[in-house]
């Protein structure tokens, strides 16, 4: 439920959660993040109450330097390498 809340809070998306990608240790702040992989349950978005902007992208889009947090980047890459099993 924690991811589903976070989808709505930030990209005021509704989520259906497929699986988890991965558990992230951020020692340095102190923080575990768990990352999951979702569809869309309606193609609407927008930015939440903690967001400037929220899109979608292609893969060959993805604007790489603006991801916010490293553990996304490291999720995505892995998500990309195991697509399709």
């Amino acid at each position: 439920d924690g991811a589903r809340r976070e989808a709505w809070e930030e990209a005021r998306a509704r989520i259906v959660i497929d699986a988890m990608l991965g558990v992230y240790s951020v020692p340095r702040i102190s923080q575990v993040q768990i990352i999951f992989r979702a569809n869309l349950e309606t193609p609407e978005f927008a930015p939440g109450p903690e967001s400037l902007d929220v899109d979608l992208f292609p893969w060959d889009k993805l604007p790489w330097p603006d991801i916010a947090f490293p553990t996304v980047g490291w999720a995505l890459r892995h998500w990309k390498d195991v697509e399709g099993r």
